[in-house]
């Protein structure tokens, strides 16, 4: 096993040693620096704690056994110790990408580019930009994306720290990433010739009914130049808004 320890004080703590005989004198501490008491140890002489702090090296990993030494010149050694890799190092930088900026979901997914250094992902969401009072809270996340519980419509923040092993932490460049959600507007979906996607909102829900948006102003928008005003919105039987109705696109045949 190997634990982490972000200070470069390695702190070895060991039980205490009991002899009938002459009793303990003191200890010898054996410090490796390898994994599993792997190498030539440092020994430390005289130690007459039950503990010892040894000064390591950023990046380095440790292991180390004990030896008491009674009077009688005696001597009695333990087995290796767990090992300890010190990390003094944060996160690299990383932003959050993620969702889009406005989502038409009440349950969207957030995402971060990976920093390549970190082991967990903290994710928080909230109504100000410092995430001060999260309305949703995920810690410990391995992955690169948080997929949410519902949110209402309306304003949010996603502020994301990620850590290594060792407690070391970033927070995102970007964090308190806005976005706003909005699931009350029907939109479409248009993907032109070069692979790109854009939306354009045609209509809103509003007391207890679909009505279609009164003004398609397009310009310029992905190539596309109008939208037929003898569109339609029909609800299907689990209330699904779907938009009816002919398109113009200035870059593609698909209507």
């Amino acid at each position: 096993d190997t634990d982490y320890d972000n200070d470069t004080g390695v702190f070895f703590v060991w039980d205490a040693v009991s002899d009938s005989g002459t009793g303990v004198e003191d200890y010898t501490v054996k410090v490796y620096s390898q994994a599993d008491c792997g190498g030539t140890a440092s020994d430390v002489t005289g130690v007459t704690n039950t503990f010892y702090n040894y000064t390591g090296s950023n990046g380095s990993t440790y292991s180390f056994k004990v030896v008491a030494n009674d009077f009688a010149e005696r001597t009695s050694e333990s087995g290796c110790s767990s090992n300890i890799t010190i990390d003094t190092q944060a996160p690299s930088g990383f932003n959050i990408s993620g969702p889009t900026n406005p989502v038409y979901s009440d349950t969207p997914t957030v995402t971060w580019d990976d920093p390549g250094d970190a082991d967990t992902y903290d994710v928080e969401i909230g109504t100000d930009a410092g995430c001060s009072s999260p309305s949703q809270t995920y810690t410990g996340q391995t992955g690169l994306t948080r997929a949410l519980s519902t949110l209402a419509d309306g304003v949010y923040y996603a502020c994301v720290v990620a850590k290594d092993n060792a407690g070391n932490s970033t927070a995102a460049a970007n964090d308190g990433y806005q976005f706003e959600v909005e699931t009350s507007q029907v939109h479409i979906s248009f993907t032109v010739d070069n692979g790109a996607t854009t939306q354009m909102r045609l209509g809103e829900y509003s007391g207890g009914s679909w009505s279609l948006s009164s003004a398609f102003a397009s310009s310029g928008e992905a190539g596309i130049s109008s939208v037929s005003t003898r569109s339609s919105l029909v609800v299907d039987s689990s209330g699904q808004p779907h938009v009816l109705g002919m398109f113009t696109d200035t870059t593609t045949d698909d209507e």
